[in-house]
């Protein structure tokens, strides 16, 4: 079984992120077919259909506490795309990472997906995001 499309995204850039602030793909690695395109801080997925999401990032905290990563589909969270760790200390990096399936319908065949930081300001210093559209 072959893909429609695929993609791979990265942001291997330091990165200073605000409590809540989207952390931006910034570069393509890998694209197969036209159905994704970097736009503004988020990808846009173009066409109806359902795609497999896995996106990664290394962060560092600015304090102690919880650090959240969240995949959002048009400005909403999506159910289940949320990883969180707990921060020992201002600098302590972690890793972070989710993934799932989300859907365009067929009424509305285009979304944009984004990540969110959320939980403390933090530094990214690598962000990976794979697509696939089944």
């Amino acid at each position: 079984m072959s893909c429609k499309s695929a993609l791979y995204a990265i942001n291997n850039s330091v990165v200073s992120l605000p409590d809540g602030g989207t952390y931006a793909p910034a570069t393509i690695v890998r694209r197969y077919g036209q159905n994704y395109q970097l736009q503004g801080n988020g990808i846009t997925l173009t066409g109806p259909g359902y795609y497999d999401i896995a996106a990664g990032a290394t962060l560092s905290g600015s304090a102690a506490g919880t650090i959240t990563l969240t995949a959002y589909q048009d400005g909403v969270a999506i159910p289940g795309m949320t990883a969180s760790q707990t921060v020992k200390a201002a600098g302590d990096i972690v890793t972070l990472g989710v993934s799932g399936i989300i859907r365009n319908y067929c009424t509305k065949p285009v979304s944009t997906l984004t990540i969110v930081i959320s939980g403390m300001a933090a530094t990214g210093t690598n962000l990976t995001i794979d697509i696939t559209k089944q």
